[in-house]
């Protein structure tokens, strides 16, 4: 092997070298879940054959919710939103959906200073928060749920941003249950009040821009499904 033909292949291997380098230094792209949905909990079951028929959400559904101070510890606001209706609708194992929230039922159940209720519900209810006099409800459609991962779109003051969570779906006769624990980035609807990507010098007033979601939701029929003896008596997915 010659001078020139050292050189060549020297070279050729520098650049393989610095093109791997430089590949590796570019920031991954994030998917659409990477940073909408944050999933505390995998509640991942066997896959059932479910019963079909339309169920619809038993009165008095909430879903509770929690807000953090991320600089100070065990600084966790908490509290409830009711659910105005919900239907889900089961056919050939496939279900689609739909749940509207009543933003205006926000309440506070517990605060971190142990006081500042009534205050902290206003808020929520004003324009930097959610903003009930112009976008009194907020909606979830179900597209689908599979492997136990619920897919849909979620509409916060006319805002609709995909999202993703793990459930944990079972029925007994003409009763369901869905159940689930994540959290959503606020910011993506617009709600950038205290948060540290939006807002400068705020300081000890600091707010999570992840909003925790937890939810058992309970519905029913009033028509009884058609059982078919392959089924098991508590199906879950």
């Amino acid at each position: 092997m010659n001078k020139k033909t050292k050189i060549i292949i020297l070279l050729a291997v520098a650049m393989v070298l610095i093109y791997t380098f430089v590949q590796n230094e570019k920031p991954k792209t994030k998917t659409a879940n990477d940073f909408k949905v944050i999933n505390e909990e995998n509640y991942l079951g066997s896959s059932t054959t479910l019963l079909d028929g339309i169920y619809t959400a038993k009165e008095g559904a909430v879903i509770y919710w929690d807000g953090k101070n991320p600089l100070l510890d065990n600084f966790i606001n908490k509290g409830e939103l009711q659910i105005k209706n919900a239907q889900l609708k089961i056919k050939n194992n496939e279900v689609t959906g739909d749940v509207i929230f009543d933003m205006n039922s926000i309440t506070t159940t517990s605060t971190a200073t142990g006081a500042g209720f009534n205050s902290l519900d206003d808020h929520l209810k004003g324009v930097d928060f959610f903003d009930t006099d112009h976008y009194g409800e907020s909606h979830l459609e179900i597209q689908k749920i599979t492997d136990g991962i619920l897919y849909g779109e979620l509409t916060i003051k006319d805002v609709t941003q995909e999202i993703s969570l793990p459930v944990h779906v079972s029925y007994n006769q003409n009763d369901l249950n869905i159940s689930g624990k994540t959290k959503i980035d606020r910011t993506l609807w617009g709600i950038q009040y205290a948060s540290k990507k939006f807002s400068n010098n705020i300081k000890e007033n600091l707010i999570d821009d992840f909003l925790g979601v937890e939810f058992s939701l309970d519905l029913t029929t009033e028509e009884t499904p058609a059982v078919s003896p392959s089924i098991e008596t508590e199906p879950i997915f």
